[in-house]
């Protein structure tokens, strides 16, 4: 029973991980309620938890089992993210204090990173790639059920999204109740008594793998999440709560490709990543070329299956290339560069805004044509370049 409290505990904290995107179908509601901030601020109630869990998720990993508890770390980020996540509600006329909330709840979402760690640590070795897959869907369905939640309490006032923050109470009782400390595994005791330290390096590859999850979430990321009710918006496509609703296939049909990685790995081998890479570029030239409620589903399911494919095949690469002893470095810069992506996200809108510059478009809409070149240069580079691991592995 113990067991199976702390799997619920543990899952319960990957359902919620994805908390400083859950603002996303309400932004163009923000945009509204704050007329006189710009857009790219407005984005940084999106933006700024994921830039700022990134320090904070290096040195919990740190720290993590040898300083201070899992437990701890996990309970300490619950309450941050509750306390970050809802004060907002009660504030009137400023964007600045949201900011420093959600600043306050990016503190909290940087203690979660500890997860897939506790995960390793706790789960035994015959069901680790079972566990691990059960929490990559935890995390993906706390998202999809966040957009059209969302987006709901986003059409009874601006403020009112915050509350979404209140559901990490049940996941404080469900830590303090069942969550376990794993315990401190035999070669990390030999390693700290002898003072040895792990000769593996990172690989080139393993560098690579890390900018590329930064560069194809910053650059998708404004078409399928951060700009999708804004969009929705100008072309008369529906509510926030619909833009929520719809905005939630992107991780959804996420879950399912990553269902079918090993076969889609099989079929396509090598070559994986740049044919995600050209089904995310035929869903942005569908979203930017047909304002339709049809291109969008299409588009955004497409653009679903294509990056998650790529970021759980990066994953795998990341397993087999590095080091055993600096998988864990390897696997918590991925994911770094991950909230380092969404957070320049915003200034990937401004930046192509100023390249482009369309003139019958929204701004955003300029950013479509961004990701578009950058998975183009993405598919050159691989299909010139092997980066998949040198060493192979059987199964």
């Amino acid at each position: 029973m113990g067991s199976i409290l702390n799997y619920i505990a543990i899952l319960a904290v990957c359902f919620f991980s994805g908390t400083g995107n859950f603002m996303n179908a309400a932004i163009n509601t923000f945009e509204k309620a704050f007329p006189a901030v710009s857009q790219p601020t407005i984005m940084m109630v999106s933006t700024l938890p994921c830039l700022i869990a990134v320090p904070v998720m290096l040195l919990a990993g740190r720290l993590v089992g040898r300083k201070v508890s899992y437990r701890a770390v996990i309970i300490t980020g619950t309450v941050l993210i509750i306390l970050g996540g809802v004060t907002p509600y009660f504030i009137k006329d400023s964007w600045t204090l949201v900011l420093i909330c959600r600043a306050v709840l990016g503190t909290g979402a940087g203690c979660y990173g500890v997860r897939n760690s506790h995960i390793i640590r706790s789960v035994p070795s015959d069901k680790l790639i079972q566990f691990t897959g059960y929490s990559t869907v935890a995390l993906t369905i706390g998202g999809t059920v966040a957009g059209p939640v969302v987006g709901w309490l986003a059409g009874k006032g601006w403020n009112v999204p915050f509350l979404y923050d209140l559901v990490p109470v049940i996941i404080l009782v469900l830590v303090i109740i069942g969550l376990k400390e794993p315990e401190k595994l035999p070669e990390q005791t030999l390693t700290a008594e002898k003072g040895i330290k792990g000769e593996g390096k990172l690989s080139w590859r393993i560098y690579f793998y890390a900018l590329t999850q930064l560069l194809i979430i910053g650059t998708l990321y404004p078409m399928c999440v951060s700009g999708a009710s804004i969009y929705f918006d100008a072309y008369g496509l529906g509510t926030p709560a619909l833009a929520g609703t719809v905005m939630s296939l992107f991780p959804l049909f996420g879950v399912i490709g990553n269902l079918f990685l090993k076969r889609f790995m099989d079929t396509f081998k090598r070559f994986t990543i740049p044919a995600m890479g050209l089904l995310v570029i035929i869903s942005a030239l569908m979203v930017f070329f047909w304002h339709s409620m049809a291109s969008v589903i299409i588009g955004y399911t497409l653009a679903g299956i294509g990056y998650h494919i790529i970021i759980g095949v990066l994953q795998v690469y990341n397993g087999i290339e590095a080091p055993p002893e600096k998988l864990a470095v390897g696997s918590t810069m991925i994911l770094a560069c991950k909230s380092v992506g969404i957070f320049l996200s915003s200034y990937f809108i401004t930046l192509c805004a100023v390249i482009f510059g369309f003139k019958d478009r929204i701004s955003v809409e300029n950013s479509y044509v961004g990701c578009m070149v950058v998975y183009a240069l993405l598919i050159l580079f691989t299909l010139i370049k092997d980066v998949s691991p040198e060493k192979k592995t059987e199964g």
